[in-house]
């Protein structure tokens, strides 16, 4: 019970709006109908039933960024922020027929064994996975250094023989940047982690040394991740106190991020490419360009529309309370989130996100060729039959001219 109030209490005071008796009458119902039938169900397992009430008592919020965690989804999303895990070494997809194996990463034990980039697995240790929830399967997958796991996967359809793979430390690529075009870098990177502002920077430090005199930052994709991540580097191209993003919670300014000095990127042209799934700390970088950068700041389509920061709350049982604690604010003052359905949290279509200066509307196929050949790329491996990119094609295009006029 103490367990539970702990919870509920820290729902009422970091929740990012204010929650009304009658919204509370609704999640105090929900929570408590919801642990009486898994008690019951349960016969009498206390540790499920705590996490059913808390799992219901967030569920009541109408939240979609509000979760409850385990202990095990916790520590996963830590592995996750700090780019290393043990497993099989693979990037994964959700498939009704199991899961589908997007990406092999370098040097695992995936790779070893010869599984594919598209496969698609259908078995864990000879038991089928259809319909098994993803957690539940990428526990299957994660275990202790040098264990053996039993895979089988389908390739183009066709059902291979079962490939026994070797779990390993699996360090995630982040970034990669490359010359684009004379005098035009770029950097690709794949999340907001522990990290990736130091890689980022020395990528854009490096191609500076190469002869860049712009640069691009491509977030297509980006999911978002650490707010210090993104302030680190959005400060790096901006001048000593300018505002880079603020947080609200219950109308009031909670804290602020302003650039510490002079950014040593601060007067160079700078392009950010943004897509429908560049979400959360990618879109403050986005806004944040937009708002205090001259000439066309953000290429591409608009952004996902994730205008809220989450915390992840500690508590007395053994899970934590990932929580929107509150709602960003660009430097003009404005904020991206998209509406959502009050009756069910759900994001409605279209709304929210970084609107780009200039639009370049790319086909879904296309689209998703040209992720595939970002990632071989994060990956180190070779890309065959290039697919045209319109989006990094414009920005080359932009700066190019930016450089001349300069």
């Amino acid at each position: 019970v103490q367990a539970l109030v702990v919870r509920l209490v820290q729902i009422d005071t970091h929740f990012v709006d204010q929650i009304d008796s009658k919204k509370w009458d609704a999640i105090l119902k929900g929570a408590g109908d919801a642990m009486e039938a898994q008690f019951k169900a349960s016969k009498g397992d206390w540790n499920k039933t705590l996490e059913t009430g808390i799992t219901a008592a967030v569920k009541g919020l109408k939240d979609p960024h509000t979760s409850y965690m385990n202990e095990a989804q916790v520590k996963a999303f830590m592995e996750s922020m700090k780019g290393t895990f043990v497993g099989i070494g693979a990037g994964i997809a959700e498939d009704p027929k199991g899961l589908k194996l997007e990406t092999i990463y370098p040097g695992s034990g995936a790779e070893a064994a010869g599984v594919k980039p598209g496969d698609l697995l259908t078995h864990v240790n000879g038991a089928p996975i259809a319909g098994m929830k993803t957690e539940d399967v990428i526990k299957q997958l994660r275990g202790d250094e040098n264990t053996v796991v039993t895979l089988t996967v389908e390739r183009g359809g066709v059902a291979q023989k079962p490939i026994k793979v070797t779990r390993k430390t699996v360090k995630m690529p982040t970034a990669f940047s490359k010359m684009a075009s004379a005098g035009v870098g770029y950097v690709y990177w794949n999340q907001f982690g522990d990290g990736s502002d130091a890689a980022v920077i020395d990528h854009v430090r490096r191609l500076k040394s190469q002869g860049a005199k712009s640069v691009i930052l491509d977030v297509r994709g980006n999911p978002g991740g650490l707010v210090s991540s993104v302030s680190a580097i959005a400060s790096e191209f901006m001048k000593d106190g300018q505002e880079i993003v603020s947080f609200r919670r219950q109308g009031q300014v909670v804290f602020k991020h302003v650039a510490q000095g002079n950014g040593q990127f601060a007067d160079m042209p700078v392009a950010v490419l943004t897509d429908g799934g560049s979400a959360s700390a990618s879109e403050i970088l986005a806004a944040t360009m937009q708002d205090q950068r001259k000439g066309y700041s953000v290429i591409g389509s608009q952004s996902y529309g994730k205008g809220t920061q989450q915390s992840i709350l500690p508590g007395a049982d053994e899970g934590g309370l990932k929580i929107t604690e509150s709602r960003w604010h660009r430097p003009n003052g404005g904020n991206i989130d998209a509406q959502h359905d009050p009756a069910t949290g759900e994001k409605v279509k279209g709304t929210g996100g970084v609107m780009p200066d200039i639009n370049v509307s790319v086909p879904e196929d296309q689209a998703s060729k040209i992720a595939q050949q970002t990632a071989n790329e994060l990956m180190g491996r070779p890309v065959q039959n290039r697919v045209a990119d319109p989006v990094l094609d414009k920005a080359i295009e932009v700066l190019s001219n930016a450089g001349k006029a300069g």
